[in-house]
């Protein structure tokens, strides 16, 4: 380069448009993989593990497009939007399943509170009828007492803790949610 000389640089302004595409049951939000996007009816990609994508335009800033996407199995099936393609976007869906997936159950025991009486029998009838009754549809899924109560042992809980401070924040989450 010489002193005085003229440079000319087309500069191009990038537009980033990112498309989270969530779920929530009973509380928990999670991101869906897998979801196809599309933008002028043309697939750009789908979603990854944490439900997002990340679309990038070279073009002229200020187009308007149509981003869709594509949700088999869940309500709504398919979600459309118009976007104007400018600076970055950020694109936020909910999709919820047609059949929400059980609500993992257990029973730790019952246990009665009369002194100097044994009610084994009777606890047992009554556990039974509950977990007969409980487990009947399938909105439940039973978690094993037996199992219930070796993963409470192994985390060291007992039921006045998780009485008191829950159990979302502990190591049985992974066996009842």
């Amino acid at each position: 380069m010489e002193p005085g000389q003229r440079l000319e640089a087309a500069l191009s302004k990038q537009v980033t448009v990112t498309v989270t595409a969530l779920t929530e049951e009973y509380g928990q939000s999670g991101g869906i993989a897998g979801l196809a996007v599309t933008i002028d009816k043309k697939t750009v990609g789908k979603t990854d593990a944490k439900g997002n994508l990340v679309w990038s335009y070279d073009g002229e800033p200020g187009r308007k497009v149509a981003l869709a996407i594509a949700a088999p199995g869940r309500i709504p099936e398919t979600w459309k939007t118009t976007l104007t393609l400018e600076g970055e976007i950020a694109v936020q869906r909910y999709f919820y399943p047609t059949t929400p997936k059980a609500i993992r159950t257990g029973i730790y025991r019952f246990v009665g509170n009369t002194p100097n009486v044994d009610l084994k029998d009777v606890l047992a009838q009554t556990e039974e009828a509950v977990g007969g009754q409980l487990f009947k549809f399938g909105c439940f899924k039973e978690v094993p007492t037996k199992t219930l109560q070796a993963e409470m042992k192994q985390a060291r809980l007992s039921i006045e803790k998780i009485t008191v401070k829950g159990w979302r924040e502990t190591p049985l989450k992974r066996t009842v949610t």
